[in-house]
């Protein structure tokens, strides 16, 4: 195993690049009736259909991550929501309250995102709701209110009930998401204070949330902290500050903060010199108050004052493979905890002898009772590694081998491998990659979930990564018109056509020669609402 500086941090080693989606193998139901302001009386429900899951919410390999709400929108006159309860039921009648009554609420928008970890705050914290609520992440009204859940069926019909103590003059409904997948992956570092200097910088990587907190960093910090960088201004002091790197796996990348209870001040930059001799540049969207990181129409974020609100860093126009940092500093003095989530754009935190670009499993039909899994990954080097072994497993925790691919060993070139599991379970499986050095020493990729059922609807892509041209298969059990979008890392939709899909296999050549190089999500949505997902690595 070799690893190299990185000022006096060790150098990353293993490339894994995940999709746009905060929930690495998500799968997402929706109800998008909407209904206008004012249509309801003290309350309504609507229903969510939910399907191809497996028959048990089982902890870790599936649970239900983050529920959705959209009500209301900028034009609309504000609503005062102290009132407003909402409520999620289960197939099994099991009720989780999502939002209760926490304190005075007057807005007319309100698109909140909803997770159950006790680090997240409640919409309306610390005196006042801090817009863009769009931004990072809330807290249901319980701290792990989600686990009540485990142990049940989740496939039938979900209910998610929203009642006011006003007379017609309930908010619009937009919509309401469900997000189900693996538990989510938090590293706590709030009992340490180690990252509070460049040289100890915490890692950060795409798919993993960190819960930590400035309390008991140095304050002042040490002198090599910025002051003032480039265009996004620091008050002037160096407060009790946390510091964090990733390494960047494609040219943009995402960046929230949630859970504040002070005021903070957060920028991302690069540095091209050391860290006892720092030569700072702010990255392209690295402060928060750019126009592409708060975009509430009265941004809530000012230059010197800090924000108790969720912020964001979209930052494009990066370099693969370089290393950028992002700091939270505490305005004044200011100590508060918080939850955050590189959503895109980081590698793997792993050491490793090889740049992993990605792995990937897909179930493939071949006819009404027989499937394949096609499995594919890419290497951008390799230096002393030895082979591959692809495992699976029933259960998310035991795998077993079922193949063993050899590799280039060294390589300083672009590298995909290919291996098929013939003979796949039915039902839910789940892969991985084991990368074994010529030393023994091994690691392995992310997890990937595959479900296979009689007539499942399927999407592949090929080749991946591409170049120009790619060609998608879509299988599917039925005629169907459908919509197929390409989303970049930022959430932009790049392409977006309308699709006839014929029963059985289905062909649709791109053409990619507009796209820029990176990592996009593929999307195809059926007619009714299912959602059929993958990711594109253009080169």
């Amino acid at each position: 195993m070799i690893a190299c500086l990185k000022n006096t941090c060790t150098f990353l080693r293993w490339l894994i690049v995940l999709t746009i989606s905060f929930t690495a193998q998500s799968q997402t139901f929706s109800n998008t009736s909407s209904q206008v302001i004012g249509s309801w009386d003290a309350s309504f429900t609507k229903t969510i259909t939910v399907s191809g899951l497996p028959t048990l919410l089982s902890s870790p390999s599936n649970v239900l991550q983050q529920v959705n709400v959209s009500l209301g929108s900028a034009s609309d006159a504000s609503r005062n929501l102290q009132s407003y309860i909402i409520t999620l039921k289960s197939p099994s009648n099991t009720s989780v309250t999502i939002k209760n009554t926490h304190g005075s609420l007057t807005i007319s928008e309100y698109n909140v995102k909803f997770r159950d970890h006790a680090s997240l705050v409640f919409p309306v914290s610390y005196g006042s709701f801090k817009e863009p609520f769009n931004i990072g992440y809330y807290r249901t009204d319980v701290a792990n209110a989600f686990d009540v859940f485990n142990g049940e069926n989740p496939n039938g019909t979900w209910t998610i009930s929203i009642s006011e103590s006003s007379v017609s003059s309930g908010m619009a409904f937009n919509r309401v998401d469900l997000l189900f997948g693996p538990k989510l992956i938090y590293n706590d570092i709030s009992s340490s204070t180690t990252n509070d200097e460049c040289s100890a910088a915490q890692c950060m990587e795409t798919g993993k949330i960190i819960i930590g907190t400035n309390n008991g960093y140095a304050n002042p910090g040490p002198s090599t902290d910025p002051l003032i960088i480039g265009a996004c201004d620091w008050n002037a002091a160096k407060n009790n500050s946390a510091w964090f790197y990733f390494k960047a796996s494609a040219n943009t990348a995402k960046f929230t903060i949630s859970g504040l209870s002070n005021n903070l001040q957060i920028v991302a930059f690069s540095n091209t010199g050391t860290c006892a001799a720092p030569s700072y540049s702010l990255v392209n969207g690295g402060c928060p108050r750019d126009a592409n990181n708060d975009t509430y129409s009265s941004p809530q974020y000012t230059s010197t004052a800090g924000c108790t609100c969720n912020m964001q860093l979209n930052m494009s126009s990066l370099t693969i493979g370089n290393i950028y940092y992002v700091l939270v500093d505490g305005t004044g003095g200011a100590i508060s905890p918080f939850y955050i989530e590189m959503e895109s754009g980081a590698a793997s935190c792993s050491v490793l002898p090889i740049d992993l670009l990605y792995f990937d499993a897909r179930p493939v039909v071949l006819s009404s009772d027989a499937y394949q899994v096609h499995c594919t990954w890419g290497t951008q080097s390799e230096k002393n590694n030895a082979y591959f072994i692809v495992e699976r497993s029933v259960d998310g925790t035991h795998f077993i081998e079922v193949g063993n691919i050899q590799s280039n060993q060294n390589s300083q070139v672009y590298s995909q491998y290919h291996f098929t599991d013939l003979r796949p379970q039915w039902g839910n499986s789940f892969y991985r990659l084991k990368q074994v050095d010529q030393d023994g020493a091994y690691s392995y990729s992310a997890v990937k979930l595959v479900s296979i059922r009689k007539g499942m609807n399927t999407l592949s892509i090929f080749p991946n990564p591409v170049t120009n041209d790619a060609s998608l298969t879509i299988h599917s059990n039925q005629v169907s018109n459908a919509r197929l979008r390409i989303v970049n890392p930022l959430g932009q939709i790049l392409y977006n056509s309308n699709l006839i899909l014929q029963k059985g296999m289905n062909q649709k050549k791109l053409s990619l020669d507009w796209m820029p190089r990176g990592i996009y999500s593929v999307e195809i949505i059926l007619q009714n609402g299912q959602q059929l997902h993958g990711s594109l690595l253009h080169r």
